[in-house]
């Protein structure tokens, strides 16, 4: 079990990271560069009068779909980057039941929130 949490704060670490160094005038500023390019448009919010938050329609499907849970959303990056970090550990490392692949998910998106909007939100 303990390996299991250590296990998920390294995934959760690593995904904060990643995200904060791709971010623009970073060290990996081109990976986040080039992702823009290809999928077509990096995801905007805007807010109306009310208060009421709106994303930008101009985005193509795969800027939202797919550039969301790879670089661009700290919370949804727990779900792809968890998926492939449990797989390769499971694989190579040590055996866990595949039943805790759901669990392990939704660790990493809540740990990977907790701390990009308590400490890193900050530097962006």
């Amino acid at each position: 079990m303990l390996n299991f949490i250590l296990f998920i704060s390294l995934v959760s670490l690593t995904c904060c990271g990643f995200h904060f160094v791709t971010r623009s005038g970073w060290v990996l500023d081109f990976i986040d560069t080039w992702l823009i390019e290809i999928l077509g448009g990096r995801i905007t919010y805007s807010f109306d009068d009310y208060g009421n938050q709106t994303m930008n329609p101009n985005l193509s499907y795969w800027a939202e779909y797919a550039y969301k849970p790879l670089l661009g959303c700290v919370v949804c990056m727990g779900s792809v980057w968890g998926v492939i970090s449990f797989t390769l550990f499971t694989l190579l490392i040590s055996p866990i039941s595949w039943f805790l692949l759901p669990v392990f998910c939704i660790c990493v998106s809540a740990m990977n929130g907790i701390i990009y909007f308590n400490l890193l939100k900050h530097w962006e």
